[in-house]
């Protein structure tokens, strides 16, 4: 799994691709992740376009992720998810628990 991070209409953009498959790629996320909140960063999306697989353990750092963002009152959202992605997110009864957009150009904070 690479992690690039990026500005894009106010949000901080954590642009994904490859497989998160293995613990060390989530604590990986997870530590970005907290480096952004402790930064104060209260907008931000995760792509998810370059993606080719997620386990259980991403899944959780994406909710981790939601609520600490919740908690600030800034907005978490997940852009561009394949239909693998959103296969699994409906499985799980999580694709209504995240904002979800089909495509960067949709990113616009609430």
């Amino acid at each position: 799994m690479e992690i690039s991070i990026q500005e894009f209409r106010g949000f901080k953009l954590i642009v994904l691709s490859g497989q998160i498959s293995m613990l060390k790629d989530s604590i990986s996320l997870k530590s970005q992740i907290n480096t952004l909140l402790e930064e104060n960063a209260t907008r931000i999306a995760i792509s998810l376009k370059q993606m080719d697989y997620i386990d259980s353990a991403a899944l959780n750092v994406f909710m981790y992720a939601k609520n600490q963002v919740d908690k600030s009152g800034g907005e978490f959202c997940i852009i561009e998810p394949n239909e693998y992605i959103l296969d699994v997110l409906s499985v799980l009864g999580l694709k209504d628990f995240f904002r979800i957009i089909p495509s960067k150009e949709g990113l616009n904070p609430k």
